[in-house]
């Protein structure tokens, strides 16, 4: 039953292996991850832009880090859910091109929206600082990593019950016999797509 956690907190452990009991513990995540160096330090990088933009540590409870869809292999970075409002944030240690960003988000955007949210997707350049979002037109925008901070803050209230039950894999996979198409078919995400 994966939980949320407080990502400031987790962001201080250095030790990639504290981290990794840390996180496995305060998640309550079964399986066994190993996050790597790279990912430790982006999330570090993080925190501490959030705090110099005038986030405070309660401002980064509630966060899921680095949640799998169970059976799908889907993952999210960063995610933070209220009843309305869903965040994702998606943390890139290096850059990378805007096509591979925007597919990401367009990819995220088609796991999260059976959830029935509104749903606020960012990927944060941590090297640079460098944020974009996907606008409601499925066009990456640049913006100031000011807007992910507000973002941060309009989902303050986070959900802090497990949120393994809100996905499930039925939720995304189309059997052979309900999809005319057959098969494989993939058009907007629906279909077979275990892509990361």
């Amino acid at each position: 039953m994966t939980r949320s956690i407080n990502i400031y907190t987790l962001s201080r452990i250095h030790d990639r292996e504290a981290f990794n009991i840390l996180e496995r513990h305060g998640s309550r995540y079964m399986e066994p991850k190993q996050t790597q160096e790279h990912e430790i330090e982006s999330l570090r990088f993080l925190a501490d832009e959030f705090m110099r933009n005038g986030l405070t540590v309660a401002d980064m409870d509630g966060f899921f880090f680095s949640f799998h869809i169970p059976h799908i292999g889907k993952e999210f970075d960063l995610l933070k859910l209220t009843d309305k409002t869903c965040l994702n944030i998606e943390l890139k240690s290096s850059a990378v091109s805007e096509e591979q960003i925007v597919d990401q988000l367009r990819k995220n955007r088609y796991y999260l929206g059976h959830l029935g949210k509104r749903i606020l997707l960012y990927t944060v350049v941590t090297s640079s600082i460098r944020c974009y979002k996907l606008s409601l037109n499925d066009e990456l925008v640049a913006v100031d990593v000011s807007e992910v901070v507000k973002a941060v803050r309009m989902v303050s209230e986070g959900y802090l019950e497990s949120i393994d039950n809100l996905f499930r894999a039925s939720d995304y996979l189309v059997s052979r016999s309900r999809d005319p198409r057959g098969a494989g078919y993939n058009n907007q995400g629906w279909g077979f797509d275990y892509d990361r």
